[in-house]
């Protein structure tokens, strides 16, 4: 599947005056939300009859969307979600990485699957909000730096997606790219989640215009861009077969979404 749309290169390498302007508010609105939305996470852990932590994690979601598309002028646009067949096995999303954004982006892209992240462990800590949600929603909190760590973490909720019905996200480059170019993909997990599932639907999803929003490290946020969310084909794939083999054809669907002709580490 082809979206028919490149990225383009970023020729702006410095901040306009609405940048500037629009920054504070941007980033007063997003700490609000993350205030907020930690007291209603904290709230659907202790008490899960009174406030459903599904439920609080979608409009989390939604709400950091709202504060870029009213406050960056960030335009978002999701092709090919309406293609998704009903899965009856596990369903895997791989996905390129370019913004601490990717994740509301993808939630509301694919609000059917239910999603929860592989994510690092600095994530997990410290963080209004993001933390709490990742250390108590079935997300994989892994140390990429430590197997004995991470392995037995994807397991463990690799078994959780296969009994509660919710799909895995995994974005496999590891790191973000600053520059939207995609980077070389880490097989490891993507294989340890297959193993455990014994067979599943990989679904790769390419995120296009995200890394521009923090192309100025939020000093200032840059404002009005366009991130796409593209999803391609899905295939099956199961534990007996090699699961680079699988990673290399999502990384090939990816790709050819972004309409990237050179691809390389960034």
């Amino acid at each position: 599947m082809n979206s028919g749309v490149s990225e383009e290169k970023d020729t702006s390498l410095t901040a306009k005056p609405i940048d500037w302007l629009l920054t504070p508010v941007f980033l007063l609105v997003f700490l609000l939300i993350t205030c907020i939305f930690d007291i209603l996470f904290r709230v659907s852990i202790s008490f899960p009859k009174f406030l459903d932590y599904q439920g609080v994690f979608v409009w989390f979601n939604r709400s950091i969307l709202f504060n870029l598309k009213l406050i960056a002028l960030t335009k978002y646009e999701v092709k090919g979600a309406d293609n998704l067949a009903s899965f009856s096995v596990p369903v895997i999303v791989i996905s390129n990485h370019q913004s601490m954004f990717d994740i509301p982006f993808l939630c509301m892209a694919l609000p059917s699957l239910r999603l929860r992240f592989v994510a690092k462990t600095e994530l997990a800590a410290r963080i209004p909000a993001i933390s709490i949600a990742l250390r108590n929603g079935e997300h994989a909190i892994i140390d990429r730096a430590d197997a004995d760590q991470a392995l037995p973490e994807l397991e463990r909720a690799a078994k959780l997606s296969k009994d509660q019905g919710f799909s895995l996200a995994v974005f496999p480059e590891g790191t973000r790219s600053r520059t939207g170019k995609l980077r070389q993909f880490r097989p490891g997990g993507v294989a340890k989640i297959i193993e455990t599932l014994g067979e599943a639907v990989i679904l790769p999803v390419a995120i296009q215009g995200s890394w521009r929003l923090a192309k100025f490290s939020f000093k200032p946020v840059s404002v009005g861009n366009k991130v796409k969310v593209i999803v391609t084909e899905s295939f099956r794939v199961s534990a007996s077969e090699d699961a680079e083999l699988y990673l290399t054809r999502a990384r090939e669907q990816i790709k050819k979404a972004l309409g990237q002709e050179t691809i390389g580490p960034s």
